[in-house]
């Protein structure tokens, strides 16, 4: 007896889900290579990135005589992927018993062990899954799934790999206030201390809470001076380095050091 699926496909991506409803009423083959990655280039999303290409499938079995859904029980069926609407092959396919209550079911599609999804066949291009229910032909049109590259293509950036890319650390390698006396009153990775009046000296930290060896030449450091009742009439900072340590000055409108709390930020170029 030829059944038709009301479907509803969803795709569960390192946390990306991906749906729309669809309506529907061979042999196997690999990706050619005019498909695929040639074989001497590995594909790098599967050996940086743990999550499988699996489908979360969801669906409603009717009667084409009824419309109505089939009776419930276990069903046979087999789902398979194209890369194209009316090529004889495809490239996956996974034989499943499914249980169908109310003409209800759901399926994991790609998660047995093997029966992968090749991740390479989602790098941008249009698919179809086909479905076929027992001993039917199967079903016709094959639905396309072409949300489902989009998200997948999050593996390829658009074509590229994790190699084409450089990590880059952007972010400051210390930052934090200092209080007028020298003392720190907040902040990151670093240690200070007031040497003279307006003169206050600053250690940088790494990770591991080592002193870096900090050179001006090397490092951008933002100061901001704070104004108070303590510290009126406008302000300005210099910043320089000298034995591996920041040194910032604070002076007054007349060019006089002078005691104030401020900010800074340090990055390195």
């Amino acid at each position: 007896m030829k059944n038709f699926v009301k479907s509803l496909f969803l795709m569960l991506l390192g946390g990306v889900l991906v749906g729309g409803v669809l309506m529907a009423t061979g042999a196997y083959a690999q990706l050619s290579p005019s498909e695929s990655d040639t074989p001497d280039q590995p594909v790098v999303a599967d050996a940086t990135l743990s999550y499988p290409a699996v489908f979360g499938y969801q669906g409603q079995l009717l009667s084409p005589s009824t419309g109505k859904p089939v009776a419930n029980g276990v069903y046979p069926m087999t789902f398979r992927l194209y890369t194209d609407g009316s090529t004889p092959n495809s490239f996956w396919g996974q034989p499943l018993s499914v249980q169908v209550t109310d003409g209800l079911f759901n399926v994991t599609l790609g998660a047995a062990d093997g029966f992968a999804i090749p991740v390479e066949a989602f790098d941008g291009r249009d698919l179809f899954l086909g479905i076929q229910v027992s001993g039917d032909a199967e079903m016709t049109p094959r639905q396309p799934i072409r949300p489902v590259p989009y998200a997948m293509n999050s593996r390829f950036f658009n074509g590229k790999t994790t190699s084409d890319f450089v990590e880059t650390k952007r972010g400051p390698v210390a930052y934090g206030i200092v209080k007028s006396d020298g003392g720190r009153e907040k902040g990151y990775r670093f240690s200070s201390g007031r040497a003279n009046t307006g003169t206050y000296e600053i250690t940088v930290k790494d990770a591991n809470d080592d002193n870096i060896n900090y050179n001006l030449n090397d490092y951008v450091t933002v100061v901001t001076v704070v104004g108070s009742d303590l510290c009126t009439g406008g302000s300005y900072a210099t910043s320089g380095s000298g034995g591996g340590k920041l040194f910032i000055d604070v002076f007054n409108s007349a060019g006089q050091r002078r005691d104030c709390k401020f900010h800074f930020m340090t990055f390195k170029p």
